[in-house]
């Protein structure tokens, strides 16, 4: 009856009715053009539709049409205003390459097969508020000209590959993931999502865009598909690939970043994050294994993946890798960046931290920015050695604890030399000689040191030793007479006690310091 209709109008429709019709079989409308207003409101298709190469030169109106079969539009063009509110596809809906020239509308559309826009053309303001999507939505490749408007909800993935947005966007999507590697933003655009795990490889970037972890549930219908979670510290947006992307233009709020590429990104040191923007942190508690020094425990501070994926690489040993996590093609060795690049994202981070006045953070970045100079073989050996040295004494100037317990050791250590072979037997002898007029002339015996060693240890001598000691931690000479080898023992503690005091001091401050 239907190709009876279309040979009878050669393909070309007036204003056409089909309000609440019921289609039995599979309907072809391929290349019908419709001149006036065309309706299928309420319309029930059983099986298949085919509106390919199909012409709305007026209204087209599919309000809660049900599509029980595939549902194919693919280089339909709609010239006036495209209404599919509230429809169902049940099967696959196929729009690649049409054309949207008015406002198009899809808000409370339920999609329960894949939902196919690749290569679309929306010209006029698109709306997809309350739909679901409960498999794939692919946007690849779509060109939005005019405004794109949500929120909608996805069970599966939504694809945004190479799509191109030349207006404006705010808008808010529910879905496990989302891939916009190569997506083109000419305006200033916020994403608000939820759940979801991004890809943001080689987007391309001309004004300012934001993506945001939303905190509150969706409601309503969309609650059954995005979840009814409250976002927490375990629930934010994942972002897994920055690479390629000016990061200057990049605001991150509330985004977990603790498995994405960094390296590779550009002006990382402009990037902006806000709130609780999470990184990954080093394997807990301690591990021991087979090496010269089998014990392992790793300082807690803010980790990139890439330093991860470094440290897990077949090129160390059993126990350096054990806890850190591989980069899913470790296998073949790829995804393993060099030090010093990993490096280089440390330092562009440190400063983003530092500009926005946020130094504690900015701490843990400058950690790691060390620790990969310290590890890379491109290093000179005596920058590697220096740079193990700091470690050491006081994790980089950012461990206090670390630099007052060899502080301790050292005060300790030098009590114990000045005890031993620093202090003379007694106090040096002043004897007066001769006195011309009122000059007077005084000899000063040497300090000498004769006692048995075994009688050195005393608690007089302890406390003399001790308030040598506390004095040089604050460049203070004490006064004391000691022994020549107390002399060079009292030197190396004024150097070397105070420093350690000043690289504590230097520690707790980048640690409360806020501006």
């Amino acid at each position: 009856m239907l190709s009876n209709l279309r040979d009878g109008t050669q393909s070309v429709f007036g204003t056409a009715r089909f309000n609440g019709a019921t289609f039995e079989e599979e309907a072809e409308f391929d290349g019908v053009h419709f001149k006036g207003a065309a309706f299928f409101h309420g319309c029930k298709f059983n099986k298949d539709v085919a509106f390919t190469n199909a012409r709305f030169d007026n209204y087209a109106g599919f309000g809660r049409t049900h599509f029980r079969g595939d549902a194919r539009f693919e280089r339909a063009q709609f010239t006036g205003r495209a209404w599919l509110r509230a429809a169902t596809f049940d099967g696959m809906a196929r729009f690649g390459e049409a054309r949207f020239d008015g406002e198009a509308r899809f808000d409370g559309v339920r999609f329960n097969g894949e939902a196919l826009f690749s290569r679309v053309h929306f010209e006029g303001n698109s709306v997809f508020g309350g739909a679901r999507f409960y498999q794939d939505a692919r946007f690849n490749r779509a060109a939005f000209y005019g405004k794109w408007t949500g929120p909608f909800a996805c069970a599966s993935r939504v694809h945004l590959v190479r799509t191109t947005f030349h207006s404006p966007i705010r808008i808010k999507i529910a879905a496990p993931g989302m891939d916009a590697r190569g997506i083109h933003l000419r305006e200033t655009s916020v994403f608000w999502l939820r759940q979801a795990t991004v890809d943001f490889a080689d987007a391309r970037l001309s004004q300012p865009v934001t993506i945001a972890t939303h905190p509150v549930p969706f409601t309503g219908k969309l609650a059954s598909v995005a979840g009814g979670q409250q976002v927490n510290g375990e629930g934010l947006v994942r972002i897994v690939d920055l690479s390629g992307v000016d990061t200057s233009l990049l605001v991150l709020r509330d985004i977990d970043l603790s498995s994405c590429t960094l390296v590779g990104a550009y002006h990382l040191d402009q990037i902006s994050l806000i709130g609780r923007c999470r990184f990954d942190v080093p394997p807990a508690g301690t591990t021991l294994g087979r090496a010269w020094f089998p014990v392992r425990r790793w300082t807690r501070r803010r980790v990139l993946a890439e330093e991860h994926y470094w440290r897990a690489a077949p090129m160390h040993g059993e126990l350096n890798r054990r806890g850190w996590k591989q980069h899913p093609l470790h296998t073949s060795g790829e995804g393993v960046a060099a030090p010093a690049d990993v490096a280089t994202a440390y330092r562009k981070l440190r400063k983003a931290l530092e500009d926005s006045l946020h130094e504690p953070g900015a701490a843990d970045f400058y950690y790691g920015e060390m620790e990969m100079r310290r590890r890379d073989p491109e290093t000179p050996r005596a920058e590697r050695g220096l740079l193990h040295a700091y470690w050491v004494v006081s994790g980089y100037g950012l461990r206090a604890s670390r630099a007052l317990s060899w502080l301790m050791v050292a005060m300790t250590a030098t009590v114990l030399l000045i005890m031993g072979w620093g202090l003379p037997d007694d106090q040096p002898q002043y004897l007066a000689v001769h006195a011309v007029q009122a000059d007077t002339e005084i000899d000063v015996s040497e300090p000498r040191l004769a006692m048995p060693l075994a009688d050195r240890w005393t608690a007089e001598r302890a406390e003399q030793a001790s308030q040598l000691v506390l004095n040089s931690v604050v460049f203070r000479s004490s006064g004391q007479n000691l022994t020549d080898a107390g002399t060079w023992i009292e030197m190396a503690s004024r150097f070397t006690e105070p420093l350690l005091l000043g690289l504590a001091a230097l520690a707790i401050r980048g640690r409360v310091k806020r501006s």
